[in-house]
C-alpha cells in the first residue's frame, strides 16, 4: 500500500503530509471555516457538524484535510474507511450519563445516546465526504490491513488517541 494522503489534528494544530498545508485554531469551528476555504476542499455535507461533539468534530475535519491532502487522486466512490478511536467516545458518554443522572430515562435527551457509539466519527465523517465504499470500526492494525486490501482501491484511517487525531489515504492493489 502507499500513502497517498495523510492529516494529522492535534488541539491547536492540523497538518497534511503531502501538501504540506498547516493551520493554526482556537475551536473546532474555526478549522473547519479554514478547512473548507481552501479551493481545493472536496465537496462535503457539514450539516451535522454543529452539533457533533468534539471526537465527531475532528474525525470529519482530518477526513477533510486527508481528501484535500490526495489531490486529484481523491475519489471517495472508491474508498473504504476504517476507524479506531483510542479514547472510546468518553466524552459523549460522560455528556449522556450526566443527562441522564441529572433528568431520568424518560426526561433525559435520547439524542444524546448516539454519538457514545465508537463508530460515529468515522460515520459520520463518511457522510461528510460521501464516503461510499465499506465503512468499519476495528480493533487490531492486521484486521484493518486484510479489509482494505481486499475491498477497495483506496482506503481512509482515522485514528483518534490522546487528543490526537490522524486519517490516512492508501493506495491498494485492489481494482475498483
Amino acid at each position: 500500500m502507499t500513502i497517498i494522503g495523510q492529516a494529522t489534528i492535534t488541539a491547536t494544530t492540523a497538518s497534511a503530509l503531502q501538501s504540506g498545508l498547516a493551520f493554526a485554531f482556537t475551536d473546532l469551528s474555526d478549522l473547519r471555516d479554514q478547512i473548507t476555504s481552501r479551493p481545493e476542499c472536496p465537496s462535503c455535507d457539514l450539516s451535522d457538524f454543529r452539533r457533533a461533539g468534539p471526537n465527531v468534530k475532528r474525525a470529519i475535519l482530518v477526513a477533510i484535510l486527508a481528501a484535500i491532502d490526495c489531490g486529484p487522486q481523491w475519489r471517495p466512490d472508491a474508498t473504504a474507511l476504517l476507524g479506531w478511536n483510542g479514547e472510546g467516545c468518553a466524552a459523549e458518554n460522560a455528556l449522556f450519563w450526566q443527562d441522564y443522572v441529572a433528568n431520568g430515562r424518560t426526561q433525559g435527551r435520547g439524542a444524546l445516546f448516539v454519538p457514545t457509539l465508537c463508530s460515529i466519527p468515522l460515520c459520520e465523517a463518511a457522510i461528510t465526504l460521501g464516503i461510499h465504499g465499506p465503512a468499519a470500526y476495528l480493533h487490531g492494525p492486521d484486521l484493518a490491513d486484510a479489509i482494505a486490501a481486499r475491498y477497495a482501491p483506496f482506503i481512509m484511517t482515522i485514528t483518534i488517541a490522546d487528543s490526537q487525531t490522524t486519517a490516512t489515504v492508501l493506495e491498494t492493489s485492489h481494482e475498483a
